[in-house]
């Protein structure tokens, strides 16, 4: 990959490791959004939670 807009080079690291969990899932597995979406142990507790759903789909 050739740098040649730095602005952008977070946006394109980041797309590698991206994982997308829309509405629809969420309503699917019937989960909402993290309880505080500024704090880590929020989105550590919420991943737990979306972990044990997807894992009762399969």
């Amino acid at each position: 990959m050739v740098l040649d807009e730095v602005d952008k080079v977070e946006d394109h690291l980041m797309s590698f490791i991206e994982v997308s969990i829309t509405p629809l899932l969420m309503r699917r597995l019937s989960i909402g959004p993290p309880k505080y979406k500024t704090k880590l142990e929020s989105w550590i507790e919420w991943v737990g939670d979306l972990k044990a759903k997807t894992q009762q789909e399969v």
